[in-house]
């Protein structure tokens, strides 16, 4: 015969399951405050000096961003997806000649490699460095890179970057240096 200390310690199906859920809620909870404190603040710390807008219709929150023009310069941020640790990023504008590439009739005789603007995409981190992009837009395409906040050229492995691909961009950078400087100046005059 089982005494009653071995019958006490036996929990119950219904016992059993509330713990489950109580162990789920609990770290659900903590994936999500997790994602607010890492992830979705330092945004909505940045987002405070811009106006949101819908900028491709719908009610989908992928079409929300958070804008702001000022002296010739765009800043835009979208915010990262609930409970996704990456998708958010930070953009610095600069598109000088934007709307003569828009007025342009399709037939229109144009230079495939004029300049159309340039853009810094920066995505802010918690913990170690932030990263940063940067794009340098063409009628016909554009170049994109990876820099530090030295603003020098980063060689992602990810990328898997021949040599000829990594001259290519750090001349690219090169001869692009000074409007590259002027958008991290205005990143910081904007979100420090």
């Amino acid at each position: 015969m089982k005494n009653k200390t071995e019958e006490k310690k036996k929990f119950s199906p219904f016992k059993k399951l509330m713990i489950l859920l109580i162990v789920i809620l609990l770290i659900f909870g903590i994936w999500n405050l997790s994602w607010y404190v890492l992830t979705l603040r330092p945004y909505q710390k940045m987002a405070e000096k811009l106006d949101l807008i819908n900028v491709g219709g719908g009610d989908n929150d992928e079409f929300q961003r958070y804008f702001l023009e000022k002296d010739g310069y765009s800043f835009t941020i979208k915010m990262p997806a609930y409970l996704g640790f990456e998708g958010g990023f930070c953009c610095v504008s600069n598109y000088n000649n934007y709307e003569n590439y828009v007025d342009l009739e399709e037939e229109t005789e144009r230079d495939p490699d004029e300049i159309v603007g340039y853009d810094l995409y920066y995505y802010p981190s918690i913990f170690g460095e932030d990263d940063y992009g940067f794009f340098i837009e063409k009628y016909d395409g554009f170049t994109a890179m990876h820099v530090s906040k030295d603003l020098e050229f980063v060689n992602v492995p990810e990328e898997e970057y021949t040599k000829a691909d990594i001259e290519e961009l750090e001349k690219a950078l090169k001869e692009h240096h000074d409007e590259l400087e002027k958008l991290m100046e205005k990143k910081v005059e904007i979100w420090g």
